[in-house]
């Protein structure tokens, strides 16, 4: 209830502003248009040649008239200017009939407005063609509080709902609706949202649908990272509730139960994934990767951007915990590339292992890796 009445409040407001920035602006295709700085205008007093003439209205808007000096002009109507020199003529002239035309009319610059929840409201330049997703951009792209689906376009007297979230999450072109001058889009601030945090790729604040899940709202985030534990996220509740789910579980066995409706307020985390293996040694990006299930030494070789020109592919070495302590795996993987892929020498991987690739031409033993190792506690560091 609170939320639909502050939405309708801030659905209110923005109506009236926006009708206030329509009354203040001149209307596309209006019949009597206002006068701006540049203009020339041909005025006539009837019956009073010295009067007639034509008038350049100035930069600062006024124009200099016989007998009654400086008449302000800018934003007038020609029908009001016509009303303003007779007022101040009838001091000089008895019953002045006064004709104002436009000579010369410096063209306009048209604008839209964009208020409410965006980077950077205010007005934009209009030009033929401009597009509700060109000037929301323009405008630096909704906040992290706008409410996407209840944005809405008001043209004069209408008023055009639109949908943000298709338009900019799913390129609907349906909602891009094309502007007119004067248009002033609103977009309101949205009281239904979670927030997600961690490795998905657009982290920050999404709105709620109705109905939505877990992994709605997951793909509205742009999807997990290569890094991602989609296996243990935790979603934290206004009332202090901490909910522990598995969505490969969901995913992989349809286990409804962790693909939990998400509430207003939720905070979702998604952590780093404890499968991971390193690889050192000769290859082209050593590091910790995301071991996949079935993956094995030659997959993981690729994905650190293969061995160099130094390798010594038959030497490799997978370091395991065994027992708590660190074991030794060798296995020949020039072998099994020479086989054609055949053979079981393309070791598959756990969670922890260390791959290392020793170069050609070094003097090598696994003991005085062990050595080495042992003095710097190194595996202890890449996975602590």
């Amino acid at each position: 209830m609170g939320t639909r009445w502050s939405g309708l409040v801030v659905r209110s407001a923005a109506i009236t502003l926006a009708a206030l920035l329509l009354a203040l602006g001149p209307a596309s295709g209006q019949q009597d248009p206002a006068i701006g700085p540049g203009d020339v205008l041909l005025i006539t007093v009837v019956g009073e040649p010295g009067l007639s003439g034509t008038y350049t209205v100035r930069g600062d808007g006024v124009i200099v008239f016989p007998l009654v000096g400086e008449i302000p002009a800018a934003g007038a109507t020609p029908r009001d200017l016509v009303q303003r020199l007779s007022t101040a003529l009838r001091r000089y002239v008895r019953n002045p009939q006064v004709q104002v035309s436009f000579l010369q009319v410096v063209p306009r610059k048209l604008f839209v407005y964009v208020l409410g929840q965006v980077v950077r409201p205010g007005a934009y330049e209009y030009q033929p063609g401009l597009s509700l997703a060109e000037v929301i951009a323009q405008a630096g792209g909704p906040t992290t509080r706008a409410a996407l689906r209840n944005a809405f376009v008001i043209r004069k007297t209408r008023q055009i709902a639109v949908d943000l979230e298709a338009l900019l999450m799913r390129g609907n072109a349906s909602q891009n609706v094309l502007l007119e001058p004067g248009d002033v889009i609103i977009v309101s601030q949205s009281e239904d949202r979670v927030h997600v945090l961690g490795e998905v790729a657009k982290p920050g604040y999404y709105e709620l649908r109705e109905g939505d899940r877990l992994l709605d709202v997951i793909q509205k985030a742009g999807w997990f990272t290569p890094k991602a534990g989609p296996d243990r996220i935790s979603v934290m509740r206004n009332d202090g509730q901490q909910l522990r789910l598995d969505l490969v579980a969901f995913l992989q066995k349809g286990a409804a139960d962790q693909n939990v409706t998400m509430q207003p307020g939720d905070v979702i985390f998604v952590p780093e994934t404890d499968n991971r293996a390193a690889v050192i040694g000769a290859v082209k990006n050593p590091g910790s990767y995301v071991v996949r299930p079935g993956m094995r030494v030659v997959s993981l070789l690729l994905e650190a951007g293969g061995p160099t020109d130094k390798a010594n592919l038959s030497e490799v070495g997978v370091i395991r915990q065994v027992n708590g302590k660190p074991t030794v795996i060798r296995t020949n993987v020039e072998q099994f590339l020479r086989q054609g892929g055949e053979g079981g020498l393309n070791l598959e991987l756990t969670a922890g292992d260390v791959v290392f690739v020793p170069e050609r031409g070094r003097p090598f033993s696994w003991e005085g890796f062990f050595d080495w190792l042992n003095r710097l506690t190194f595996f202890l560091f890449l996975f602590r």
